[in-house]
């Protein structure tokens, strides 16, 4: 018999509890294998285990189940898991349907809706994680205009830094630092993917799954091993194979 991997991700220890008590009992094929209630938690067990099937939360305290697919996008190649996801507002069950999820649950549970959402589960193809991505809502921070000031977010209040005055950004722990173009670094309580979002629409483009670099200080790329760019500071970094397309027209729009 084939045994499907489960994966839980919700911010509530309860409704995680009562999830797995549920699946337990509907289903004899599958195996949970964890539980997490933030992104960088459902990443690592992610990364290590390769869930066939993720029970997602949309709201994980200050974050969204839709950023989880992006970072799972930017991190892992050819991992195609099938994404039931659950939520307490029926609000969200359009933009669920959107980006392919394989059903939608609401809070509370009911066993049979559930065991039905994982049945379609088991049975269904599921999307590529890229596919996935290119119809996500926008659930973060609005994104900035172009001549707009970035907010940082640090333990002693938000700075405002001009985006000229950045030249990249760099994952740190569960936070950022920011590298000023004169050498200063900043740590920013935020994540990577905060400021991934927010800067869609100005030069600060993200290369890899830890990094935003500032395209308009890239010095040269590299076509080695999948693609790098070596900034103006002397500093080379990896492009993310998903994202090499993307960010090499985005380099070379500066020169149309």
């Amino acid at each position: 018999m084939e045994v499907f991997k489960l994966l839980i991700v919700d911010d509530e220890q309860g409704i995680i509890e009562s999830l797995s008590s549920k699946v337990l009992a509907v289903c004899n094929d599958v195996k949970i294998i964890g539980a997490a209630s933030t992104i960088d938690q459902a990443l690592s067990v992610i990364e290590n285990h390769k869930p066939d099937i993720i029970l997602l939360d949309i709201h994980l305290n200050d974050e969204s189940g839709f950023e989880l697919i992006q970072e799972m996008q930017l991190a892992l190649d050819d991992y195609e898991p099938a994404i039931i996801f659950i939520t307490a507002y029926d609000e969200y069950a359009i933009k669920a349907f959107r980006v392919n999820a394989v059903d939608y649950l609401l809070k509370p549970v009911d066993m049979d809706e559930l065991s039905a959402a994982i049945d379609k589960a088991r049975k269904a193809k599921s999307t590529p994680l890229a596919d996935l991505s290119k119809q996500l809502p926008q659930q973060i921070a609005a994104p900035l205009r172009v001549d707009d000031r970035i907010p940082v977010y640090t333990n002693e209040g938000i700075i405002f830094l001009n985006q000229e005055e950045i030249i990249r950004i760099e994952t740190f722990k569960a936070h950022t630092i920011i590298i000023k173009t004169d050498g200063q670094k900043i740590e920013s309580t935020k994540p990577i993917r905060f400021y991934d979002q927010m800067l869609q629409n100005t030069s600060l483009t993200r290369i890899h799954k830890s990094y935003i670099v500032n395209i308009n200080y890239v010095r040269k790329y590299l076509p080695y091993s999948g693609g790098y760019l070596e900034l103006n500071d002397g500093e080379v970094f990896s492009i993310s194979s998903r994202k090499r397309e993307s960010v090499l027209k985005k380099i070379t729009s500066l020169y149309q």
